[in-house]
């Protein structure tokens, strides 16, 4: 299933650099140029995981030899594709970013510095601006008890625009650009599998507030956020119903079974009330992105 090109990397990484990628052949090139600059580079294997893409990123091995690429036939979803990788990286932390992420030079030296000083930091992610230098953070609040008396949907409330000048504790950082302790993964039994493209990265922020630790953004490590090309519209319905089935596995997992059926139905009538009929199949059906979709 997997195709693997895998040069010769440094004896014993302490950082084990993970870049999901699917289609953003132009990302990909910027993001491995902005690791290739890292001051910890020496410190640091960097994998890239291409899942099922299209666009010509399957040749950019021979331009970056110091990188793993890892190739599925089909996009899979980020949930199995990141599991695949993560089983083989050997560094104590895990880097995962997403193509769109230019990293500054120092950014992943002081993410890492950062949980070598503080054992209750589970996971840190930089502080990311856009191309205007605008903050563009993937930070969202996690979902209280309002799961239970069915007054959530599913849209997380996002945090907005931060100005931060030291460490900062955030609730749900997502997974495009963030560091995590390999260890913590591991206790997990890595990544749920029942997750496809959405999801993981939120029952990740879960367990580790569960577990009394901590996630922190880190204002000193600078990350760059650019474009990413849009996908086809002929995707929308499967990464709808991919994001519903996110949340329904998660209100299943965290508060119970009912919350999250509750969930799926409210999501099919909410759809056949705005004659969504293609998402309603959709969400019907539990469709997660496993491979098995033509439209991606």
């Amino acid at each position: 299933m997997v195709e693997v090109k895998s040069p010769a990397v440094q004896a014993t990484p302490r950082i084990s650099a993970i870049v999901l990628s699917f289609n953003n052949a132009a990302g990909l090139r910027r993001c491995l140029a902005s690791l290739a600059a890292s001051t910890a580079r020496p410190q640091m294997e960097v994998f890239v995981m291409d899942n099922g893409s299209t666009d010509g990123s399957g040749t950019m091995d021979t331009d970056f030899p110091g990188v793993t690429f890892l190739r599925l036939p089909r996009n899979f979803g980020a949930t199995k594709a990141l599991n695949i990788v993560i089983r083989s990286a050997v560094g104590e932390y895990l880097l995962f970013l997403s193509p769109e992420m230019e990293v500054a030079a120092d950014a992943v030296a002081v993410l890492a510095a950062r949980l070598d000083t503080d054992a209750d930091v589970a996971a840190v992610c930089p502080y990311v601006v856009n191309e205007q230098g605008a903050f563009a953070g993937d930070l969202w609040e996690l979902p209280d008890s309002s799961v239970l008396t069915g007054s959530w949907r599913g849209e997380l409330p996002r945090v907005a625009a931060m100005q931060v000048t030291e460490a900062t504790p955030v609730e749900y950082a997502g997974r495009s650009a963030l560091m995590v302790r390999k260890f913590f993964l591991r206790g997990l039994n890595y990544l749920d599998a029942r997750y496809g493209e959405f999801g993981a990265d939120l029952d990740l922020a879960f367990q580790i507030r569960r577990g009394a630790r901590k996630t922190i953004l880190d204002p000193q490590a600078h990350v760059t956020r650019h474009a990413s090309p849009p996908l086809p519209a002929s995707a929308n319905n499967i990464l709808a119903a991919d994001r519903a089935n996110g949340v329904a596995v998660f209100l299943g997992k965290h508060y119970g079974m009912f919350s999250g059926i509750g969930f799926r139905v409210s999501s099919v009538l909410g759809s056949l009330v705005r004659f969504q009929f293609g998402l309603v199949m959709a969400l019907a059906s539990g469709s997660k992105i496993d491979g098995s979709q033509s439209t991606l």
